[in-house]
């Protein structure tokens, strides 16, 4: 039996959410598909049970995504030897739309289910004051300081 819960007046069952995250959907459309609150779309999609049925989906087919992930690694790495060619078929150099691609695309499975960093994780530059180098000119000018 599939567990379904209740949003108004309509169910919507919870394969249905994990399809809709596994196909890419964000939640706002998931919302407009499902004819629901876009905050009951967001707990339905971080909900632990959705996790579980996208977790077991995804562990079916194992075997294929890894193959696929293979591929997409051959065809990524391929990209970043592009060329560029006229219109009557002389190449002409580097194709650099295809290789920023192919960089874009290579960034995104190295940062793939990893956190996007916080600012507040991320230390700021340190911006040296006035004080800082008047202090700093003192100390290797001894002679300055007694002015």
């Amino acid at each position: 039996m599939t567990k379904t819960k209740q949003f108004g007046n309509a169910a919507v069952p919870r394969p249905r959410i994990a399809a809709a995250v596994l196909s890419g959907k964000k939640v706002t459309e998931i919302a407009q598909d499902e004819s629901i609150s876009r905050s009951q779309a967001s707990r339905d999609v971080n909900a632990a049970e959705t996790k579980q049925l996208i977790c077991e989906l995804v562990e079916k087919q194992h075997v294929r995504m890894e193959a696929m992930f293979d591929r997409v690694l051959k065809v990524t790495e391929e990209a970043f030897e592009a060329q560029a060619y006229s219109k009557d078929g002389m190449a002409i150099g580097a194709d650099h739309y295809a290789r920023l691609q192919a960089a874009k695309v290579f960034l995104a499975i190295c940062t793939a289910g990893r956190p996007t960093p916080k600012s507040s994780d991320i230390p700021k530059p340190y911006v040296p004051m006035w004080s800082d180098f008047k202090a700093l000119y003192e100390k290797n000018n001894p002679d300055a300081a007694r002015r």
